[in-house]
């Protein structure tokens, strides 16, 4: 073999390396814009089944733990358990949204008999909480 013939041989071995490389990068990027379109897709799906639990407390009709997409809003959540005569609507922000399952209570009107204030369920709780905190301590 001559040297023309080494470097027609180099010539054509770097010639094919070279369209190796190129094929192996096309084909990756390829692939990669199709997985992560899959990815994406599929991350969608599984994200829009995924539930959360709102446990409703309070002044409600029905009491309980709720299953609702992320992005419910209170006044949704109120529409299902629905709220007593004594809930304090005033203080309940029904256009409040949940991301996370959480635990929602829904207060009770402060009433009054006779010039005397009337305590709620929850207030008394909180009372009975803290001491019960306090003994312990």
């Amino acid at each position: 073999m001559g040297p023309q013939e080494d470097m027609l041989i180099r010539e054509w071995a770097i010639f094919i390396i070279l369209i190796s490389s190129f094929i192996i990068i096309i084909s990756t990027s390829i692939f990669s814009r199709s997985y992560l379109k899959t990815w994406s897709v599929e991350n969608k799906l599984n994200h829009s089944k995924s539930m959360i639990e709102i446990n409703l407390t309070g002044e409600v009709c029905c009491p309980g733990i709720y299953k609702f997409p992320p992005g419910t809003s209170l006044k949704e959540v109120i529409k299902v358990a629905g709220m007593t005569a004594k809930a304090d609507k005033k203080n309940v922000n029904l256009n409040a949204k949940y991301y996370f399952s959480s635990l929602v209570n829904i207060p009770r009107k402060n009433i009054t008999l006779k010039g005397k204030k009337v305590r709620s369920n929850h207030e008394i709780q909180m009372d009975q909480l803290i001491k019960s905190n306090k003994h312990q301590n």
